[in-house]
């Protein structure tokens, strides 16, 4: 489509996400959402008037889509064109030790909340026939001490395939996959990288190709930094 999109994102107040946010609101109407606002974000709010920040908790999925539809409501947007799903949370650690609450919170953030929310925008986005973009992980298929993370990532693909088939000609969909990325996730979830971690993908390299997979009609998409130096984000043109 030409002009401005509205474009929702959660997770985006800090890596991936807000890679992601800051190459969208330079050209579209931007929501983004998180626990609490990154001094980063609202930096970047202060400079684009089409952005903004709504607070949600997605270790709370019963509650955030009334939150959200309030919102949407307050802010005059009847229709969204882009939704991209992006928040997650995990834990590293051996699984037999894994708490019964970590469980669950990596379980609600990853996957139950962006069911509830799945149902929620649906209306908006089959108003613009737009495309549902979730975000998933490499570690989908096993990732030795993230076995609560792999599962609900696991889980979030089966869900959107499911979903793809669902709403089709309606709503697409779609699920991401990004490789090890150098964000602060892996020290937030407990887990020392030393000088492996320079071998991962930048936020920004892989924002860029999240941008052009969304303006693709691939379903399921891998993202590491192999793909990126290999010519992955020259493929496509991203969101015009």
């Amino acid at each position: 489509m030409a002009g401005p999109r509205n474009i929702l994102i959660t997770g985006g107040t800090s890596g991936i996400g807000l890679a992601l946010v800051d190459r969208l609101s330079k050209r579209h109407r931007v929501l983004v959402t998180g626990r609490k606002i990154s001094p980063a974000l609202e930096a970047m709010i202060v400079q684009r008037p089409d952005l903004d920040f709504l607070a949600l908790d997605q270790s709370q999925p019963e509650k955030i889509t009334k939150t959200l539809t309030s919102y949407l409501e307050k802010k005059k947007w009847d229709q969204i064109h882009n939704a991209v799903l992006n928040a997650g949370t995990g834990f590293v650690g051996d699984p037999v030790h894994e708490t019964s609450d970590k469980i669950a919170q990596t379980i609600a953030v990853n996957l139950m909340a962006n069911i509830e929310l799945s149902h929620c925008l649906f209306p908006y986005l089959q108003k613009t026939k737009g495309k549902l973009t979730f975000v998933g992980s490499t570690a989908r298929k096993g990732a030795k001490n993230f076995s609560s993370y792999a599962a609900s990532k696991a889980g979030l693909h089966g869900f959107a395939r499911a979903l793809k088939e669902e709403w089709r000609n309606k709503v697409a969909v779609q699920i991401l996959h990004p490789g090890p990325t150098k964000t602060d996730m892996h020290e937030k979830a407990g887990l020392k990288l030393g000088m492996i971690r320079h071998l991962f993908a930048s936020p920004e390299a892989v924002a860029h190709m999240i941008e052009n997979s969304m303006g693709r009609n691939r379903f399921s998409t891998k993202m590491t930094s192999f793909q990126y130096w290999g010519g992955n984000h020259l493929l496509g043109r991203g969101l015009r």
